[in-house]
């Protein structure tokens, strides 16, 4: 009954949710469950983490002001999958933000005075959307919601980008994000064969950076923001008794 009431909830979801993957395409479709670790029904299973640590710095001049920027983070996501005859189904657990270390400050060259805060209104938020079947390797999909910057009062706002893994679009300008890359690599993908292994983890780095300026002329306000990525992925098999 329970795997009748899972292939219910699997076909309204994916029926209903735009831009999800055809099962040609989707090795595993994402299904938000919270309670993934009732394994009752299970014969094996993949626990699944993703350990993503980041730290970047903006900076954003309009007219006499300026703000500088730094950040420190760390996500853990952890989930699972399940065999589901051919396929496979991944249910999300958790995403916990381990660490969160910002800081701005502001600086006025009319009144030479600076400002500071460590209160963000905003903070980095981790989407894992779905795991990719691309031949003999499984692919990550997944996007850090970024904020709007400065946090001061400032006459503008712009957003500040965070971490993607390679061919994500998913933000709210339409970047392309893979085109910033200045080293390493965001292609999140792991070897098939390591579900049959039993368990195994990679890690990979990058750094992203880019400038843009608002308009020409002089007091033309500009930004530039950049950040470096450590991500950890680590697949462990069970096996029920």
């Amino acid at each position: 009954m329970s795997r009748l009431v899972l292939a219910i909830l699997s076909f309204l979801w994916l029926t209903i949710s735009p831009g999800v993957p055809t099962p040609e395409s989707a090795l595993f479709s994402p299904l938000l469950l919270k309670n993934c670790w009732d394994k009752g029904q299970r014969e094996c299973w993949w626990e699944i983490k993703i350990l993503l640590e980041s730290k970047g710095k903006y900076k954003y001049k309009e007219s006499k002001t300026s703000f500088a920027g730094k950040y420190v983070y760390t996500i853990l996501w952890t989930g699972c999958i399940e065999r589901d005859q051919n396929d496979f189904i991944l249910y999300h657990e958790n995403s916990d933000m381990v660490q969160w270390e910002p800081l701005e400050k502001k600086h006025s060259a009319d009144t030479k005075k600076s400002f500071e805060t460590k209160k963000f209104t905003g903070e980095p938020s981790f989407e894992l959307h779905y795991i990719l079947k691309r031949g003999k390797n499984l692919h990550f999909d997944f996007l850090v919601k970024g904020f709007d910057i400065p946090q001061h009062c400032s006459a503008k706002k712009t957003y500040l980008h965070l971490p993607a893994s390679k061919g994500n679009t998913d933000n709210p300008t339409d970047l392309d994000y893979d085109l910033y890359i200045s080293k390493g690599s965001n292609n999140i993908s792991i070897c098939r064969d390591i579900l049959d292994l039993g368990s195994g983890k990679k890690e990979f780095q990058w750094t992203w950076k880019r400038e843009k300026w608002f308009g020409s002329g002089e007091g033309a306000p500009y930004l530039f923001h950049g950040h470096d990525v450590e991500v950890e992925v680590s697949v462990i098999r069970h096996a029920e008794n």
